[in-house]
């Protein structure tokens, strides 16, 4: 399942909302391993397992400690698995993340929406 790493992040296959919501609740995420949930969650615009077995597995499959912000671009994290663009460094991570926080400061009504609109494509609560 691991090996085939194409260059595109989205899977072919989407889950609906409503299938997102009933892979998660028939917990049928417990029986892959945490880089198979990665893969299969990387692939999906709705999330459909709990966000920490997700982020668990992102770090697992990168070999690195992931932080929360960083899915809110999926797909830099699918590029790294896909060995496109190295790891960044702490010093990069945290740019990023301070990039976004002077966005929203400057813009915090446009910045929040446009914000939530690309976290929300990946990171959506099946609750």
């Amino acid at each position: 399942m691991l090996d085939g790493r194409s260059s595109t992040r989205r899977s072919t296959r989407q889950l609906t909302r409503e299938q997102a919501i009933r892979f998660a609740k028939d917990d049928r995420w417990k029986s892959l391993s945490l880089e198979e949930c990665a893969h299969f969650q990387l692939g999906q615009d709705c999330l459909c397992m709990p966000f920490t077995r997700f982020m668990e597995g992102v770090s697992a499959l990168l070999r690195r400690p992931v932080f929360t912000h960083e899915f809110a671009n999926p797909d830099v994290l699918w590029a790294e698995f896909c060995q496109q663009c190295p790891a960044p460094d702490i010093i990069t991570i945290i740019s990023r993340f301070d990039g976004m926080i002077a966005i929203l400061r400057s813009k915090p009504t446009i910045a929040s929406r446009e914000l939530a609109r690309d976290t929300n494509r990946v990171l959506f609560h099946p609750t």
